[in-house]
């Protein structure tokens, strides 16, 4: 198996750290009953917070459950996407409300494999970073 790395930076500022990932396999991805969580960043005021899912070849179905950092539930809806799927978008978009800071995001799979990742970025360094949603029990 090839060793895949990928370097995401600032073109603009050559001594800017970047973000690094990691190849994510098929194995890794989640499915039913091992869905993932992400947190949303403690000051969305300095970081913009991106939401991001990849869908292996059978698609996936999972419900979606927004918690405030309490762990109140805020809003939950259920989504199907077709396999081989990508997308990425802004986190208050893909969830359909304001997110707050520590914000938690559950994604818990029905059917499917699916990989899913937060992407932030300073506003004010443009410097990213990567959160993929590892598998824990439902």
């Amino acid at each position: 198996i090839p060793v895949t790395e990928v370097l995401i930076y600032n073109a603009s500022d050559p001594a800017a750290t970047g973000a690094r990932e990691d190849l994510i396999f098929p194995e890794e991805a989640l499915l039913p009953g091992l869905g993932g969580t992400l947190l949303a960043p403690a000051d969305l005021s300095r970081y913009r917070f991106n939401i991001g899912v990849r869908t292996l070849s059978a698609g996936a179905v999972m419900t979606v459950t927004i918690r405030d950092k309490k762990g109140t539930s805020r809003r939950s809806f259920s989504v199907a996407y077709p396999g081989d799927l990508f997308f990425q978008l802004s986190a208050n978009a893909f969830l359909g409300l304001a997110l707050q800071p520590e914000d938690s995001i559950r994604f818990a799979l029905t059917s499917g494999r699916a990989v899913v990742y937060g992407a932030t970025a300073d506003n004010t360094t443009q410097e990213p970073e990567i959160f993929i949603a590892t598998r824990t029990a439902d």
